[in-house]
C-alpha cells in the first residue's frame, strides 16, 4: 500500500529507512534522509517502541538542523515529506502517538502472503499503467472542494491545523465519512505508556483521593498496576526513583478519572520526601477536598486535636493517639497512609461510634460531645441517646 501511494505521488516506490536502537542513531539516519529532501519516508517493519525524541520534533517541525558527520558544519534542511511508518500491531510513546494517524489492515489469515482472487493480481503494473488516471481523480477531488468554497470540517490535531482541516473538507465534499475517526482507539492500542500512567492514576485516586502521598505510598500499588508502568528497576528503591521521575513529568497534566477530571500536582516536602496529590479541577463538579461539605475536612488535613476511629475498626468509641503522627499532618515521620481508608479518615471531622462518648483529654466543644454525624447528618434533634451505632458516612461506601 505505502508503494502504491508513493508511485501514484511522485511515480516510484517510497524512500526506506529502518528505526534506529536508540536516538542518537534516529538523528543520523533523519538528517542523511532528509539531506535527499525526500517527498515520501518510509520506516519499514517497527519491532520495537516508536519512540525517539528527534523524530517526535521532526514530524512537526517545518525544518530540520543539524550537525553533518565528519564536519563542523551545520545543515538546515526543509520538511516537506510525508512519513509513513509499517509494523504488526506496533506500540509508540505517547509523544509520537499524539502525531500518528492509523491505517490498520486485517487480512483475515494467518498467511496473507498466500491469498488470491485479487481485482488486479499485479496491483504494483497497474498503478503504473493507470497513474495518469489515478492523479487526476485525485486532483479532482481537490478542486470540487475548491469550488465548493474550500469548506473545513471541525475535525482537528493540534500542530496539524491546517492539514486536518484541509482533509477533513476535500473528505467531507467527497461524502467520505469518519475522518480521524479512529483516534480514541489509536491512542488506546498505541500509546500503552500514557494507558499505564491513566490506569495507575485511577489506582491512586480510588486508594488515596486528594491526600498527599510520597512515592514510598505509590510504590506499591505501581508495581501491580496493569498495564505496567515503565519504572522497571533491580530494586524497589530503583522503582521508586524511576516513579519520582515519571511523576516529576506528569506534573500538572490532566486525567480524566470516572468522569472527573483531576490534575497531577506537586505537593510539599517533608523531610526531604517529596509529595504528590490529585487536586480535582474546579469546574469539573464537586470537589471532594472542599471544605463546605459538612462532613468532609480539606484533603489531608486534620485540626489539633481531632481524633477520629473507623467504623468498621471492633471499637467504636473515641480515641486519641497522641504522639503518634495522623494521616495528613505535616512534618510527621515514619508515616503510614497506604491502607485502602486513608484518603476517607483524612477528610473526616467527625465520626464516633456512640453519642457522648469521648476521651478524657478530648479537645472538643460540649456541643461536639454531646452529638454524633453519620453521612454528615447531625441527629441530636432525632435521638440524643440512639440505640444503635450510625451508619459509615455516605463517601465510604465505595471505599474497598
Amino acid at each position: 500500500m505505502v508503494d502504491v501511494i508513493a508511485t501514484i505521488h511522485t511515480g516510484c516506490g517510497a524512500s526506506v529507512m529502518t528505526e534506529g536502537r536508540d536516538d542518537e542513531e534516529w538523528r543520523k539516519r533523519m538528517t542523511a534522509k532528509l539531506r535527499q529532501i525526500p517527498s515520501l519516508v518510509l520506516i519499514d517493519n517497527l519491532r520495537a517502541e516508536l519512540d525517539s525524541a528527534a523524530l517526535a520534533a521532526a514530524l512537526t517541525a517545518p525544518f530540520w538542523e543539524d550537525r553533518i558527520l565528519g564536519v563542523s558544519e551545520m545543515a538546515r534542511l526543509p520538511i516537506r515529506c510525508t512519513w509513513v511508518a509499517t509494523g504488526n500491531n506496533p506500540t509508540s510513546s505517547h509523544e509520537i502517538a499524539r502525531r500518528l494517524v492509523r491505517i490498520r489492515l486485517d487480512a483475515r489469515t494467518d498467511q496473507p502472503w498466500r491469498r488470491d482472487g485479487f481485482r488486479h493480481p499485479d496491483l504494483m503494473a497497474w498503478v503504473r499503467a493507470n497513474r495518469a488516471r489515478l492523479v487526476a481523480a485525485c486532483l479532482t477531488l481537490c478542486r470540487a472542494w475548491i469550488a465548493a468554497g474550500r469548506p473545513r470540517a471541525e475535525v482537528s490535531i493540534g500542530s496539524y491545523e491546517a492539514w486536518s482541516a484541509t482533509m477533513s473538507g476535500i473528505l467531507a465534499v467527497a461524502r467520505v465519512p469518519s475522518f480521524l475517526g479512529n483516534l480514541e482507539e489509536l491512542m488506546a492500542a498505541s500509546d500503552t505508556e500514557g494507558g499505564a500512567w491513566r490506569a495507575f492514576i485511577q489506582i491512586w485516586w480510588d486508594r488515596f483521593g486528594t491526600v498527599e502521598v510520597t512515592t514510598s505510598d505509590l510504590i506499591g500499588h505501581a508495581v501491580r498496576a496493569e498495564p505496567a508502568l515503565p519504572i522497571s528497576a533491580r530494586d524497589e528503591q530503583g522503582q521508586k526513583i524511576r516513579l519520582g521521575r515519571g511523576l516529576s513529568k506528569l506534573r500538572d497534566r490532566a486525567f480524566r478519572v470516572g468522569g472527573r477530571l483531576v490534575h497531577l500536582r506537586q505537593g510539599s516536602l517533608a523531610h526531604g520526601a517529596q509529595r504528590w496529590k490529585l487536586q480535582p479541577a474546579p469546574q469539573d463538579g464537586h470537589d471532594r477536598s472542599s471544605p463546605s461539605s459538612p462532613d468532609t475536612a480539606p484533603a489531608g488535613r486534620i485540626s489539633i486535636g481531632e481524633t477520629i476511629s473507623s467504623p468498621h475498626s471492633p471499637r467504636n468509641d473515641w480515641s486519641e493517639s497522641h504522639g503518634k503522627p495522623r494521616a495528613g499532618e505535616k512534618g510527621e515521620e515514619g508515616e503510614d497512609i497506604s491502607t485502602p481508608h486513608t484518603h476517607a479518615y483524612a477528610r473526616a471531622h467527625t465520626l464516633t461510634g456512640r453519642a457522648g462518648i469521648s476521651s478524657p483529654s478530648s479537645p472538643f466543644s460540649p456541643a461536639l460531645r454531646e452529638s454524633w454525624v453519620a453521612g454528615g447528618e447531625d441527629m441530636r434533634a432525632a435521638d440524643p441517646h440512639p440505640p444503635h451505632p450510625p451508619l459509615p458516612p455516605s463517601w465510604l461506601e465505595d471505599v474497598p
